[in-house]
């Protein structure tokens, strides 16, 4: 197998390995959000499909620079981002 499709396999795996952990992550917090947030489950209910839009919109919205530019320079500034929005 070409050294670059196994480096982009192993990429691909490592983003969507760190993805579902951290998801994990966050869904045992859910409580404690909510508590801190004063939202009861029916309104963080509501929510959370924003979160699947959001996803939808921002990988709608990097293709078409990952497709000129390549992946490499496009998603660590986006992660750079999601870190950055995370925190505020």
């Amino acid at each position: 197998m070409d050294r670059k499709i196994r480096a982009g396999r192993l990429a691909a795996l490592a983003r969507l390995t760190l993805n579902g952990f951290l998801l994990g992550v966050w869904r045992v917090h859910i409580p404690g959000i909510e508590e801190r947030a004063g939202a009861g489950h029916a309104a963080l209910g509501r929510l959370l499909p924003l979160l699947g839009g959001g996803a939808f919109v921002g990988m709608r919205a990097a293709g078409p620079p990952s497709d000129r530019s390549g992946a490499r320079t496009v998603v660590p500034p986006g992660a750079a981002f999601v870190r950055a929005s995370a925190s505020a």
